[in-house]
Protein backbone atom coordinates (compact mmCIF):
# COMPACT_ATOMS: atom_id res chain seq x y z
CA UNK A 1 0.00 0.00 0.00
CA UNK A 2 2.94 2.55 0.66
CA UNK A 3 4.44 2.19 -2.83
CA UNK A 4 1.13 3.28 -4.00
CA UNK A 5 0.93 5.56 -2.04
CA UNK A 6 4.36 7.00 -3.19
CA UNK A 7 3.12 6.70 -6.85
CA UNK A 8 6.61 4.47 -6.93
CA UNK A 9 7.76 0.99 -6.86
CA UNK A 10 10.67 1.72 -4.10
CA UNK A 11 12.29 -0.16 -1.66
CA UNK A 12 12.45 2.16 1.05
CA UNK A 13 8.70 3.57 2.93
CA UNK A 14 7.45 6.90 2.94
CA UNK A 15 8.93 6.83 6.54
CA UNK A 16 12.54 6.07 6.10
CA UNK A 17 12.14 2.62 6.34
CA UNK A 18 14.12 0.00 4.78
CA UNK A 19 13.50 -3.43 4.15
CA UNK A 20 15.50 -4.37 6.78
CA UNK A 21 13.90 -1.96 9.33
CA UNK A 22 10.49 -3.19 8.55
CA UNK A 23 11.34 -6.90 8.72
CA UNK A 24 12.99 -6.01 12.34
CA UNK A 25 9.81 -4.51 12.88
CA UNK A 26 7.58 -6.87 13.03
CA UNK A 27 9.58 -9.44 14.72
CA UNK A 28 11.08 -11.71 12.55
CA UNK A 29 14.14 -13.11 13.89
CA UNK A 30 15.99 -14.69 10.53
CA UNK A 31 17.73 -12.90 7.90
CA UNK A 32 16.73 -10.78 5.29
CA UNK A 33 18.12 -12.15 2.18
CA UNK A 34 16.19 -9.77 0.06
CA UNK A 35 13.27 -7.74 -1.54
CA UNK A 36 11.84 -8.14 -4.81
CA UNK A 37 9.25 -5.26 -6.24
CA UNK A 38 6.60 -4.45 -9.12
CA UNK A 39 4.04 -2.59 -10.18
CA UNK A 40 1.08 -2.84 -12.77
CA UNK A 41 1.37 -6.90 -13.59
CA UNK A 42 -2.09 -8.32 -13.65
CA UNK A 43 -1.49 -11.23 -11.93
CA UNK A 44 0.76 -13.10 -9.85
CA UNK A 45 2.11 -15.59 -11.98
CA UNK A 46 2.89 -12.91 -14.40
CA UNK A 47 4.88 -10.92 -12.05
CA UNK A 48 6.84 -13.85 -10.85
CA UNK A 49 8.15 -14.65 -14.46
CA UNK A 50 8.94 -11.07 -14.97
CA UNK A 51 11.14 -11.43 -11.55
CA UNK A 52 12.76 -15.02 -12.96
CA UNK A 53 13.55 -13.40 -16.38
CA UNK A 54 15.50 -10.74 -14.81
CA UNK A 55 18.76 -11.89 -13.47
CA UNK A 56 18.65 -9.17 -10.08
CA UNK A 57 15.26 -10.19 -9.26
CA UNK A 58 15.86 -14.18 -10.21
CA UNK A 59 18.95 -13.98 -8.07
CA UNK A 60 16.65 -13.15 -4.95
CA UNK A 61 14.14 -15.95 -5.81
CA UNK A 62 16.47 -18.34 -6.15
CA UNK A 63 18.70 -17.81 -3.40
CA UNK A 64 20.09 -21.05 -1.44
CA UNK A 65 20.32 -19.29 2.01
CA UNK A 66 16.39 -18.40 1.01
CA UNK A 67 13.90 -20.35 3.27
CA UNK A 68 11.02 -18.29 4.23
CA UNK A 69 9.09 -15.87 2.10
CA UNK A 70 6.35 -13.28 2.09
CA UNK A 71 4.82 -12.78 -0.83
CA UNK A 72 1.70 -9.53 -0.64
CA UNK A 73 0.15 -6.95 -3.37
CA UNK A 74 -1.96 -4.31 -2.61
CA UNK A 75 -4.64 -3.63 -5.74
CA UNK A 76 -5.94 0.16 -6.36
CA UNK A 77 -9.23 1.03 -7.11
CA UNK A 78 -7.95 1.59 -10.38
CA UNK A 79 -6.84 -1.64 -10.64
CA UNK A 80 -3.24 -1.18 -10.78
CA UNK A 81 -1.60 -4.11 -8.02
CA UNK A 82 1.66 -3.02 -6.48
CA UNK A 83 3.86 -6.68 -5.47
CA UNK A 84 6.29 -7.46 -2.64
CA UNK A 85 8.77 -10.48 -2.29
CA UNK A 86 10.22 -11.27 0.61
CA UNK A 87 13.02 -13.91 0.75
CA UNK A 88 14.57 -14.84 4.36
CA UNK A 89 16.69 -17.04 5.96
Amino acid sequence: RDMSVQNRPWHFGSDGSSPLDRVARVGYSGALVGENIAETYENEVQTLTAWMEDKGTRSVIMDAKARNMGFSWFQESNGKIWWTLLMAE
